[in-house]
Protein backbone atom coordinates (compact mmCIF):
# COMPACT_ATOMS: atom_id res chain seq x y z
CA UNK A 1 0.00 0.00 0.00
CA UNK A 2 1.30 3.37 -0.98
CA UNK A 3 1.65 6.10 1.75
CA UNK A 4 0.11 9.31 0.47
CA UNK A 5 1.37 11.41 3.45
CA UNK A 6 4.97 11.01 2.43
CA UNK A 7 6.58 13.99 0.64
CA UNK A 8 8.78 13.05 -2.23
CA UNK A 9 12.44 13.90 -1.92
CA UNK A 10 12.31 16.02 -5.01
CA UNK A 11 9.62 18.24 -3.55
CA UNK A 12 11.44 18.58 -0.20
CA UNK A 13 14.17 20.67 -1.81
CA UNK A 14 11.76 23.61 -2.06
CA UNK A 15 11.28 23.78 1.72
CA UNK A 16 13.65 25.92 3.91
CA UNK A 17 16.06 23.99 5.93
CA UNK A 18 15.68 24.16 9.78
CA UNK A 19 18.83 24.35 11.89
CA UNK A 20 19.20 23.89 15.65
CA UNK A 21 19.55 27.31 17.28
CA UNK A 22 22.57 28.05 19.45
CA UNK A 23 21.57 28.13 23.12
CA UNK A 24 23.46 28.51 26.34
CA UNK A 25 23.00 27.02 29.75
CA UNK A 26 20.80 29.84 31.01
CA UNK A 27 18.44 29.58 28.06
CA UNK A 28 18.09 25.79 28.50
CA UNK A 29 17.13 26.19 32.16
CA UNK A 30 14.65 28.93 31.33
CA UNK A 31 13.16 26.89 28.46
CA UNK A 32 12.66 23.87 30.73
CA UNK A 33 10.95 26.04 33.33
CA UNK A 34 8.66 27.52 30.66
CA UNK A 35 7.75 24.01 29.43
CA UNK A 36 6.81 22.87 32.92
CA UNK A 37 4.69 26.01 33.46
CA UNK A 38 2.78 25.33 30.24
CA UNK A 39 2.29 21.67 31.17
CA UNK A 40 0.73 22.73 34.48
CA UNK A 41 -1.53 25.17 32.67
CA UNK A 42 0.25 28.23 34.06
CA UNK A 43 1.22 31.33 32.08
CA UNK A 44 4.92 31.29 31.46
CA UNK A 45 7.02 34.13 32.96
CA UNK A 46 9.34 35.72 30.48
CA UNK A 47 12.46 37.57 31.70
CA UNK A 48 12.92 40.59 29.48
CA UNK A 49 16.64 40.58 30.17
CA UNK A 50 16.92 37.03 28.88
CA UNK A 51 14.92 37.87 25.80
CA UNK A 52 17.16 40.79 24.97
CA UNK A 53 20.24 38.78 25.85
CA UNK A 54 19.15 35.93 23.62
CA UNK A 55 18.94 38.31 20.65
CA UNK A 56 22.54 39.59 21.10
CA UNK A 57 25.54 38.04 19.52
CA UNK A 58 28.77 37.31 21.35
CA UNK A 59 30.49 40.18 19.53
CA UNK A 60 27.76 42.62 20.55
CA UNK A 61 27.99 41.49 24.15
CA UNK A 62 31.76 41.95 24.12
CA UNK A 63 31.35 45.40 22.56
CA UNK A 64 28.86 46.42 25.24
CA UNK A 65 31.15 45.09 27.96
CA UNK A 66 34.06 47.00 26.47
CA UNK A 67 32.04 50.22 26.38
CA UNK A 68 30.95 49.76 29.97
CA UNK A 69 34.56 49.13 30.95
CA UNK A 70 35.69 52.27 29.10
CA UNK A 71 32.92 54.33 30.72
CA UNK A 72 33.91 53.09 34.16
CA UNK A 73 37.58 53.80 33.45
CA UNK A 74 36.78 57.28 32.13
CA UNK A 75 34.63 58.07 35.15
CA UNK A 76 37.33 56.80 37.49
CA UNK A 77 39.92 58.87 35.61
CA UNK A 78 37.80 62.02 35.84
CA UNK A 79 37.19 61.47 39.54
CA UNK A 80 40.88 60.82 40.15
CA UNK A 81 41.81 63.86 38.09
CA UNK A 82 39.42 66.07 40.05
CA UNK A 83 40.72 64.70 43.34
CA UNK A 84 44.27 65.30 42.16
CA UNK A 85 43.41 68.84 41.12
CA UNK A 86 41.74 69.54 44.47
CA UNK A 87 44.67 68.04 46.37
CA UNK A 88 47.19 69.89 44.22
CA UNK A 89 45.26 73.15 44.63
CA UNK A 90 45.22 72.80 48.40
CA UNK A 91 48.90 71.87 48.47
CA UNK A 92 49.77 74.78 46.17
CA UNK A 93 47.66 77.17 48.22
CA UNK A 94 49.34 76.10 51.46
CA UNK A 95 52.77 76.37 49.87
CA UNK A 96 51.94 79.79 48.44
CA UNK A 97 50.64 81.03 51.78
CA UNK A 98 53.79 79.76 53.48
CA UNK A 99 56.00 81.54 50.93
CA UNK A 100 53.97 84.74 51.30
CA UNK A 101 54.37 84.57 55.08
CA UNK A 102 58.12 84.05 54.73
CA UNK A 103 58.43 87.01 52.35
CA UNK A 104 56.28 89.12 54.66
CA UNK A 105 58.48 88.32 57.66
CA UNK A 106 61.58 89.12 55.62
CA UNK A 107 60.03 92.40 54.48
CA UNK A 108 59.16 93.30 58.06
CA UNK A 109 62.74 92.54 59.12
CA UNK A 110 64.14 94.71 56.32
CA UNK A 111 61.70 97.50 57.20
CA UNK A 112 62.74 97.34 60.86
CA UNK A 113 66.41 97.52 59.87
CA UNK A 114 65.72 100.49 57.61
CA UNK A 115 63.82 102.25 60.37
CA UNK A 116 66.69 101.65 62.78
CA UNK A 117 69.18 102.95 60.21
CA UNK A 118 67.03 106.01 59.52
CA UNK A 119 66.65 106.68 63.23
CA UNK A 120 70.41 106.40 63.74
CA UNK A 121 70.96 108.68 60.76
CA UNK A 122 68.48 111.20 62.17
CA UNK A 123 70.30 111.16 65.49
CA UNK A 124 73.66 111.63 63.80
CA UNK A 125 72.27 114.41 61.61
CA UNK A 126 70.79 116.10 64.65
CA UNK A 127 74.15 115.97 66.40
CA UNK A 128 75.89 117.32 63.29
CA UNK A 129 73.44 120.21 63.12
CA UNK A 130 73.96 120.95 66.81
CA UNK A 131 77.73 120.91 66.36
CA UNK A 132 77.45 123.11 63.28
CA UNK A 133 75.20 125.60 65.03
CA UNK A 134 77.49 125.59 68.06
CA UNK A 135 80.54 126.23 65.91
CA UNK A 136 78.87 129.08 64.04
CA UNK A 137 77.61 130.67 67.25
CA UNK A 138 81.03 130.36 68.86
CA UNK A 139 82.70 132.00 65.87
CA UNK A 140 80.21 134.86 65.96
CA UNK A 141 80.71 135.25 69.69
CA UNK A 142 84.49 135.34 69.34
CA UNK A 143 84.19 138.01 66.67
CA UNK A 144 81.86 140.14 68.77
CA UNK A 145 84.06 139.84 71.83
CA UNK A 146 87.13 140.84 69.86
CA UNK A 147 85.34 143.99 68.72
CA UNK A 148 83.89 144.93 72.09
CA UNK A 149 85.70 144.16 75.38
CA UNK A 150 83.41 146.19 77.60
CA UNK A 151 81.83 143.10 79.17
CA UNK A 152 85.18 141.82 80.52
CA UNK A 153 84.67 143.61 83.84
CA UNK A 154 81.51 141.58 84.49
CA UNK A 155 83.30 138.34 83.57
CA UNK A 156 86.13 139.11 86.01
CA UNK A 157 83.72 139.82 88.87
CA UNK A 158 81.79 136.60 88.14
CA UNK A 159 84.99 134.56 88.17
CA UNK A 160 86.15 136.09 91.47
CA UNK A 161 82.72 135.45 93.00
CA UNK A 162 82.90 131.82 91.88
CA UNK A 163 85.96 131.20 94.07
CA UNK A 164 84.69 133.50 96.83
CA UNK A 165 87.79 135.66 96.78
CA UNK A 166 86.39 139.20 96.73
CA UNK A 167 88.67 140.40 99.55
CA UNK A 168 91.64 138.22 98.78
CA UNK A 169 94.55 138.57 96.48
CA UNK A 170 93.82 136.94 93.14
CA UNK A 171 95.69 136.43 89.92
CA UNK A 172 93.67 137.29 86.83
CA UNK A 173 94.78 136.04 83.40
CA UNK A 174 93.37 137.93 80.41
CA UNK A 175 93.73 137.98 76.66
CA UNK A 176 96.23 140.74 75.74
CA UNK A 177 93.43 142.75 74.12
CA UNK A 178 91.26 142.55 77.24
CA UNK A 179 94.29 143.20 79.46
CA UNK A 180 94.93 146.48 77.62
CA UNK A 181 91.26 147.44 77.86
CA UNK A 182 91.07 146.85 81.64
CA UNK A 183 94.33 148.65 82.40
CA UNK A 184 93.39 151.57 80.16
CA UNK A 185 90.03 151.90 81.91
CA UNK A 186 91.77 151.98 85.29
CA UNK A 187 89.10 149.79 86.89
CA UNK A 188 91.50 147.48 88.69
CA UNK A 189 90.93 146.53 92.32
CA UNK A 190 93.94 146.65 94.68
CA UNK A 191 93.84 142.89 95.32
CA UNK A 192 93.84 142.07 91.58
CA UNK A 193 97.05 140.96 89.95
CA UNK A 194 96.55 141.17 86.17
CA UNK A 195 98.45 138.99 83.70
CA UNK A 196 98.38 139.06 79.88
CA UNK A 197 98.04 135.52 78.53
CA UNK A 198 97.63 134.81 74.80
CA UNK A 199 96.27 131.33 75.53
CA UNK A 200 93.14 132.95 77.00
CA UNK A 201 90.52 133.77 74.36
CA UNK A 202 89.17 137.29 74.08
CA UNK A 203 86.19 137.87 76.34
CA UNK A 204 87.25 135.31 78.94
CA UNK A 205 89.58 135.03 81.92
CA UNK A 206 91.10 132.63 84.38
CA UNK A 207 91.15 133.55 88.06
CA UNK A 208 93.09 131.78 90.80
CA UNK A 209 94.22 132.21 94.37
CA UNK A 210 96.10 130.01 96.73
CA UNK A 211 93.05 127.79 97.25
CA UNK A 212 91.22 127.41 93.91
CA UNK A 213 91.01 128.25 90.20
CA UNK A 214 88.01 129.47 88.16
CA UNK A 215 88.10 128.97 84.38
CA UNK A 216 85.86 131.59 82.79
CA UNK A 217 87.28 131.31 79.31
CA UNK A 218 84.99 132.04 76.40
CA UNK A 219 84.97 128.38 75.35
CA UNK A 220 84.03 127.25 78.83
CA UNK A 221 81.23 129.80 79.16
CA UNK A 222 79.90 128.97 75.71
CA UNK A 223 79.90 125.21 76.34
CA UNK A 224 78.14 125.73 79.62
CA UNK A 225 75.47 127.84 77.93
CA UNK A 226 75.01 125.21 75.22
CA UNK A 227 74.70 122.44 77.81
CA UNK A 228 72.07 124.42 79.65
CA UNK A 229 70.11 124.94 76.44
CA UNK A 230 70.35 121.28 75.46
CA UNK A 231 69.37 120.07 78.93
CA UNK A 232 66.42 122.44 78.91
CA UNK A 233 65.32 121.23 75.48
CA UNK A 234 65.60 117.57 76.45
CA UNK A 235 63.61 118.24 79.59
CA UNK A 236 60.84 119.78 77.47
CA UNK A 237 60.84 116.81 75.10
CA UNK A 238 60.71 114.35 78.00
CA UNK A 239 57.79 116.24 79.51
CA UNK A 240 55.92 116.20 76.18
CA UNK A 241 56.58 112.47 75.77
CA UNK A 242 55.32 111.73 79.27
CA UNK A 243 52.18 113.73 78.55
CA UNK A 244 51.54 111.70 75.38
CA UNK A 245 52.00 108.41 77.23
CA UNK A 246 49.60 109.34 80.02
CA UNK A 247 46.99 110.92 77.74
CA UNK A 248 45.21 107.67 76.67
CA UNK A 249 44.71 106.62 80.29
CA UNK A 250 43.24 110.03 81.10
CA UNK A 251 40.92 109.86 78.07
CA UNK A 252 39.66 106.40 79.02
CA UNK A 253 38.96 107.31 82.62
CA UNK A 254 37.44 110.69 81.80
CA UNK A 255 34.09 109.94 80.04
CA UNK A 256 33.37 106.75 81.99
CA UNK A 257 34.06 108.28 85.38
Amino acid sequence: MKNTDRIPAVQSLSFPRWELPEVNEGQIVQAEKTRRDIARGEAPSIDKNLVVYSKLTVGQIEEISQRIKQDVQQQAYQEGLQQGLDKGYRAGLQKGQKQIQQHLERLQSITAQLNDALQAQDNELEQVLVDLATGVAESILQRELSLDASHIQRVIHDAIAAIDAQAQKVDIYLNPQDYKFVTDMGQVEPQWQLHADASVSAGGCRVSNQYSVADYSTEQQFQQTVRQLVDSRYAELASDQAALLTKPADDQSGPGA
